[in-house]
């Protein structure tokens, strides 16, 4: 009996345990995303190299990088993709110069376009190791 007792305090602590920790890994934020101060919305973690900085030049046209294709992206989650349309937003970054990528990063948000996380990150890289 006493051995049941202590196998099922155990058994509790350990549930009690597993939930604690998952929620504590729910509330910090994924590696180089960051929440963008100006929008609301995921933020590429280029810091002072941020997409959103250089929104003041809403009123010029935008620039498209051979991408027209994405803006039917518009409005979507950065969790929300396949690995299909993950891989469109991969192709685009993948051929495209890496002093571009901030001015893409730029393009997709004033097209309401979030890409992938994936791609965010890989952004995200590519940006702290680009020289502005």
């Amino acid at each position: 009996m006493n051995t049941s007792i202590l196998v099922l305090v155990l058994l509790i602590i350990a549930v009690v345990l597993i939930i604690a920790l998952r929620r504590s890994a729910a509330r910090q934020p994924e590696e180089g995303l960051k929440i963008c101060k100006t929008t609301g919305g995921l933020c590429c973690g280029g810091g002072e190299a941020c997409i959103h900085k250089n929104l003041e030049r809403a009123s010029e046209p935008i620039t498209y990088f051979d991408d027209e294709e994405l803006d039917r992206f518009a409005g979507r989650d950065a969790g929300s993709y396949g690995k299909e349309e993950v891989g469109e937003f991969g192709y685009i970054l993948d051929t495209l110069p890496a002093e571009e990528t901030q001015a893409w990063l730029s393009s997709l948000s004033r097209r309401s376009i979030t890409p992938p996380r994936e791609i965010l990150q890989r952004a995200s890289a590519r940006l702290s190791t680009t020289v502005h």
